[in-house]
């Protein structure tokens, strides 16, 4: 793990001192980060203090370029040009870099609460864009390259509909280029909330800002192809869902979320397990155990063997004797929907990813 630091180029000039101007870094996602996509995604674990009507905890992938702003009767000074961002990764990875602006209310209200919920992402008007070069982190704290963020986004550019997910749960809403138009690399250049675990019963159609061509932009991201990613969370990330709409216009109908069975928790790991796949589709069964690493966190979880069903298995029945339970901290069951010209027989891992439509993943852990 490195922890990659830098500050943001390219503001705009502030639009008045009733708003906050504020930047937010984050990895450019793969297409399986998905499956375990949390609110977390988007903050960072660490935090920074800043001084707004005293010590404040914010995350540490919020950057807050100098600026005064006017809050009630009083001015405040904000000045956090830096991100610090941990990474977990031995391969290469790229930055995101989002610009953008809030009320100051908004932004003081949620300093003052010191909750970074999945809402204060509707805050935002994100107005611009970067992308850090490839680079791999390494282990301790290593500044990277400072991110310039010169494309303009356009506001509004996508109204997206949703759907009721089959679980209570945060549903969150990002549009995001395609690189390569292989889910390699996959850019978000706006997220909002649709519903959250506080009033999740009130689905809401969000409006999402994206790249609109031009010369600069097509030459740059000729090969990048349009999409808009919903993911419903349940609470403390026990079940996600997912829908991929690619190739997307201005008003998308995300359509049904997979349906997902819950699975208990344990005490002693349950010695047989069922697991089936989708028509079109894989799905696969993981086991996690613990790991310790050096640094303030003792312990992570990994995955320490995963099985594969396809669908002509139908169900598997799988035994978990021969895995020394004990050792077990959780297992998931995730299932991958891809087109209907899925075709089991020939299967590549990295090319079929360009075909995924949605996604699920339940995870039991001990108790």
């Amino acid at each position: 793990m490195g922890i990659t630091s830098g500050v943001f180029k390219d503001w705009d000039p502030l639009p008045g001192k009733k708003y906050v101007q504020a930047g937010l870094s984050f990895r450019a996602l793969h297409a399986l980060d998905v499956l375990d996509f949390q609110v977390g995604t988007f903050f960072s674990p660490l935090t920074d203090t800043i001084d707004v009507y005293g010590k404040r905890e914010i995350p540490s992938n919020f950057v807050l370029p100098e600026q005064t702003v006017s809050y009630l009767f009083a001015s405040i000074k904000l000045n956090k040009p830096v991100y610090r961002l941990p990474l977990f990764s031995t391969k290469p990875v790229r930055l995101v870099a989002l610009e953008g602006t809030a009320k100051v209310g908004d932004i003081v209200s949620a300093a003052q609460s010191g909750k970074y919920t999945a809402n204060l992402l509707n805050y935002f008007n994100f107005t611009r864009f970067g992308l850090s070069d490839a680079f791999v982190p390494v282990g301790g704290s290593g500044i990277a390259d400072d991110i310039g963020v010169p494309y303009k986004l356009t506001p509004k550019l996508y109204h997206v509909s949703v759907s009721q997910p089959p679980f209570l749960s945060d549903v969150m809403v990002a549009s995001f280029l395609d690189q390569d138009a292989n889910r390699q690399c996959l850019i978000p250049m706006d997220v909002k909330t649709a519903a959250t675990l506080d009033n999740p019963n009130k689905i809401s159609a969000v409006d999402l800002a994206g790249l609109m061509p031009s010369r600069r932009t097509r030459r740059l991201f000729a090969r990048s192809s349009k999409n808009i990613l919903t993911v419903a969370v349940s609470e403390k990330s026990k079940r996600v869902t997912g829908i991929i709409s690619s190739e997307v216009g201005s008003q998308v109908n995300s359509g049904e979320f997979l349906p997902v069975d819950e699975l208990e928790d344990f005490k002693i790991l349950p010695t047989l397990i069922q697991a089936s796949a989708p028509v079109h589709g894989v799905g696969f069964l993981s086991f996690y155990k613990k790991q310790p690493i050096r640094l303030k966190n003792p312990e992570v979880i990994y995955p320490f063997m995963t099985v594969a069903v396809l669908p002509s298995a139908k169900a598997v029945s799988f035994v978990t004797q021969k895995l020394n339970g004990e050792a077990i901290e959780e297992y998931s069951y995730s299932e991958f929907e891809f087109g209907a010209n899925f075709n089991e027989k020939s299967l590549d891992g990295v090319s079929i990813l360009k075909d995924l439509n949605r996604f699920t993943k339940t995870k039991a852990k001990r108790i």
